[in-house]
């Protein structure tokens, strides 16, 4: 049994569950869900370091060299790379991630009456990952645990 999402919906994905309240068993559910999601998030987040060294200026232990604004972090592009950068870090965003759920079917049916019954107000992008996540779960549940593709 396997969810799939592109790896750009990880990040939005574990935000909008953590805004999730959510009781007992369907609470145990949620979080357990965001940790298979964070785990692909965080593999995603070193690749797309790994990725940034290619175009980027790295230092003597071969660290992005990075510079922060307004709480911003920025990245040193190498000459004429950044282009070529962006278009790969779009390739990589918009690779489909697949988690596995065979462990954690017994906590399905919990993290749907979580969602459903979930009182967080949503709106943008959190209501659509939200719709997309409800979607995909509803259509594994009735098909008996099949694989859903975005």
């Amino acid at each position: 049994m396997k969810i799939e999402f592109y790896n750009a919906e990880l990040k939005p994905m574990i935000e909008m569950l953590m805004g999730v309240k959510a009781k007992g068993r369907n609470s145990r559910a949620v979080s357990k869900f965001v940790k298979l999601v964070s785990a692909k998030f965080e593999t995603y987040a070193k690749d797309e370091q790994e990725l940034l060294k290619e175009y980027c200026l790295v230092d003597d232990s071969g660290e992005l060299v990075t510079t922060t604004k307004e709480g911003n972090t920025f990245v040193s592009w190498l000459s004429g790379k950044q282009s070529e950068a962006v278009i790969a870090q779009n390739e990589l965003a918009n690779e489909k991630n697949v988690i596995d759920l065979t462990e954690y079917e017994p906590h399905l049916k919990h993290l749907i009456v979580a969602l459903d019954e979930s009182d967080a107000f949503l709106s943008g992008v959190e209501a659509q990952l939200y719709d997309l996540l409800l979607d995909k779960l509803e259509d594994i549940e009735n098909k008996g645990g099949k694989k859903y593709e975005n």
